[in-house]
């Protein structure tokens, strides 16, 4: 194992050393409202901010570059305010509250604009020197938390995208190679979290693609040299590597996902819809140039499945190999590390299961292709309610859950699993724990929460019967207790989900959705002799008050 390995082990504990004097990451004085927010940060913010996948990323590496950097100071300043605020803007509490989250916006929009003067006036091209690039992407970092924390996700996105900028340029630097920054620790954990947020990026806005610097990435660090190889023997040390190596396995799934695949680059034609143009025009108008080039799309695709079942089966080797090494271990401290390390590894599987269901369904039309992963679905449920319970799953009083994370670990699954699993009970129970999951940066648990169920509802307005030999249709909702004798058809289902105009101070967001309908019309999309034509169907609804 490598020096830094054990550093990015899940044995870091996830607390922050609190008994140092909490201003000595600072070397400049601070006036009294200053201390209250550094104060603030290293209190409550920063146990929001430190995450089980990457616990010394804001607990000692962010804290080591603020100390001599003005710039980071004031954007830390900045970011501590705006979490202030963020936990006082619910409707529910009283004028106090909003008083105070007025005063708390008013610092950070005082300390952001220090802290972008400071950057301005010190850096010059961060590609070419390692400090300015340790703050350069320090900053962009903590400027992309404060913008979703405001629920201003545009903004977010634009600070995202400088810090990916600035580290593609590393590729064409001359004094700064990404091969140091890849071994460099502070600077390889910057990269690594601005690679899960592109990721992040990715999963939120549906046609946005990943930067092929974070598909590279996983094949510059010195722990995946072996793991990036493609060859049969895949194994891993400890937790960070089975976490890089997946995140890199993701990054190239959805890259592929949203960029024509490479057989498919001499059709012009197709663009960022390529993979909806090839779910459903191969069954209407297929020609032999296009089946020729979809066959060649479907063994790119079994390339990248084949990748995530290699990572899968080494990291239960791995799971095995962990359990046998800590199982005489009964020591009070161990038994958080050990607690804090399921948790990990439930949260990298919850992260397998989702990534393989969304790429092995990519081109399959019928929504009832999900149906075939239900075992999958059921996993990710069950890990996600131990990631939120890791105690006791009986107990729904979440105490000490967090409001905020940065990082995605149940809240896109669950949601995912309440949108594409039709099985009533377990995608009911999704829901409930996405009610209460909190916000994990872009994903907000309670909007989704009310989303989830309106579309719940949506598609279960109309079931239908299952029956041996027909499908009866059920015009009114059967009650509770018979609810898993019925199955929706596709018919009946969703296809596509979008979130529009999301207003998270007024808890409104504008849902627009997509069912396919086969009908005997000459209103059709498609219409080919001898195949079954449909019409899309769009809708747009209103949810209002999912913040309270």
């Amino acid at each position: 194992m490598s020096s830094n390995s054990s550093r990015n082990d899940s044995s870091s504990s996830l607390t922050s050393d609190l008994s140092i004097s909490p201003y000595s990451a600072l070397n400049v004085p601070l006036e009294a409202e200053e201390r209250h927010y550094f104060h603030h940060f290293r209190q409550t913010c920063l146990p929001d901010l430190v995450s089980l996948i990457d616990a010394d990323l804001w607990n000692h590496i962010m804290l080591k570059i603020c100390a001599p950097k003005p710039a980071v100071q004031h954007a830390i300043l900045a970011l501590s305010a705006q979490h202030e605020a963020f936990l006082t803007r619910m409707p529910s509490k009283g004028p106090e509250y909003h008083l105070q989250n007025n005063k708390s916006a008013a610092f950070s929009c005082r300390q952001y604009s220090k802290a972008i003067k400071s950057l301005h006036s010190q850096l010059g091209d961060a590609s070419k020197n390692a400090e300015n690039l340790e703050e350069a992407l320090a900053v962009c970092l903590v400027f992309i938390v404060i913008g979703i924390l405001q629920g201003n996700y545009l903004e977010a996105l634009m600070h995202l995208e400088g810090g990916l900028q600035i580290l593609t340029n590393c590729y064409s630097s001359a004094t700064l190679t990404f091969e140091h920054v890849s071994n460099d620790f502070s600077c390889s954990s910057l990269a690594k979290a601005f690679r899960r947020l592109d990721i992040q990026g990715a999963s939120y806005a549906g046609r946005r693609n990943v930067k092929p610097f974070s598909v590279s990435l996983g094949q510059c660090l010195p722990s995946l040299v072996t793991a990036s190889t493609g060859r049969s023997d895949l194994a891993f040390a400890n937790v960070s590597e089975a976490c890089d190596t997946l995140h890199t396995r993701i990054a190239s799934a959805y890259h592929f996902m949203r960029s024509p695949a490479r057989s498919l680059r001499k059709h012009s034609r197709l663009s960022s819809k390529w993979v909806m143009d090839l779910k459903y025009e191969p069954l209407l108008h297929a020609t032999a140039a296009k089946t020729n080039a979809f066959s060649s799309v479907l063994q790119e695709q079994e390339i990248l499945l084949d990748g995530l079942r290699r990572w899968a089966h080494a990291f239960e080797a791995f799971l095995k190999q962990s359990a046998a090494h800590t199982s005489n271990a009964k020591s009070n401290e161990f038994d958080i590390r050990a607690r804090e390390q399921a948790q990990q590894y439930a949260m990298l599987w919850i992260s397998y299961l989702i990534i393989f269901i969304t790429l092995a369904t990519l081109f399959e039309p019928d929504e009832c292709a999900y149906d075939a992963f239900f075992p999958h679905f059921e996993d990710v449920v069950k890990h996600a309610e131990f990631v939120l319970f890791p105690e006791s799953r009986d107990d729904r009083v979440l105490v000490g859950r967090k409001r905020f994370s940065m990082e995605m670990s149940v809240v896109h699954p669950l949601y995912f699993t309440a949108l594409k699993c039709r099985n009533h009970a377990l995608r009911q129970q999704a829901a409930t724990l996405l009610h209460i999951s909190g916000q994990e940066g872009v994903w907000d648990g309670s909007m989704l929460a009310a989303i989830a169920n309106y579309i719940i509802e949506i598609e279960e307005t109309e079931r239908f019967l299952e029956v041996p030999s027909k499908s009866t249709l059920i015009t009114e909702l059967a009650p509770e207790s018979e609810k898993q004798n019925f199955v929706i058809l596709e018919p009946a289902r969703v296809h596509g989900v979008a979130l529009d105009a999301v207003d998270v101070e007024k808890g409104m967001v504008c849902v627009e959705f997509s069912k396919r309908n086969f009908a005997p019309t000459e209103d059709v999309i498609n219409k080919v002799e001898g195949v079954e034509t449909y019409k899309w169907v769009f809708n747009k609804k209103r949810l209002e008050g999912w913040n309270k």
